[in-house]
């Protein structure tokens, strides 16, 4: 018998909020969820899981209610960018996928844009090759743009064995971390850490442009 698939309360899928388990609803385990409109709907656990419910239906009436559009499909499930997403959304929001303690189970998320395959598409574009793989650059991070980047196996390695936590007014964070607090681009933190800034100066110091015959002002040794 396979084992019962149960949301956790506050876990969130498109416009819906676990709220409760729920009886169940025709084939299998459901949940009591609040839609963004304030509407109270019972959906089933595994149409919230892979994304085929993602409103109480005000979403679709939305959609459908734009004057001379059309629905459209991607027309991408066949694809390794569709197989990349599809997967990475299984192992954080589905609690049967053999990997979900490695990622759901330790807080690892999914970025509500990216309930949207198309928006994950759009930030990511295509695999380079075969030999890439979605990747997270903070291994505590989330699938979000700013966190993630095709990489091969190899380079997701020496990733993992390279992680940079900077300490500053009594936060630890990596570095990718820091990007999304200061707005400072990963790269450049990457690089000022490895000329050997301080925490402060590397977190403190804005970024500016080149300037025509002049110096690089963002590079570290400046």
């Amino acid at each position: 018998m396979p084992p019962k698939l149960t949301m956790p309360a506050g876990a969130q899928y498109g416009r819906l909020t676990v709220i409760e388990e729920a009886p169940r609803a025709g084939a299998g385990p459901s949940s009591s969820c609040r839609c963004a409109c304030g509407a109270i709907v019972t959906v089933r656990n595994n149409f919230l899981v892979w994304g085929r419910t993602l409103s109480c239906g005000c979403l679709r009436r939305e959609t459908s209610g734009k004057v001379g559009e059309r629905n459209r499909t991607h027309g991408r499930t066949q694809t390794p960018e569709y197989r990349a997403w599809h997967g990475a959304r299984g192992r954080c929001r589905n609690p049967t996928d053999r990997q979900y303690a490695y990622y759901g189970g330790r807080g690892i998320t999914v970025c509500a844009e990216w309930d949207d395959f198309e928006v994950f598409f759009r930030d990511m574009g295509p695999k380079p090759s075969p030999r890439h793989s979605l990747d997270r650059i903070d291994n505590d991070g989330p699938y979000a743009p700013w966190s993630c980047r095709w990489a091969t196996a190899t380079e997701q390695l020496r990733n993992r064995r390279t992680t940079v936590r900077l300490t500053h007014e009594g936060q630890s964070l990596t570095l990718v971390q820091w990007s999304a607090v200061t707005g400072i681009p990963y790269t450049v933190l990457k690089d000022r850490v490895r000329y050997g800034w301080s925490a402060e100066r590397a977190l403190s110091q804005p970024v500016q442009s080149w300037v025509r015959g002049g110096p690089r002002s963002r590079h570290p040794h400046d």
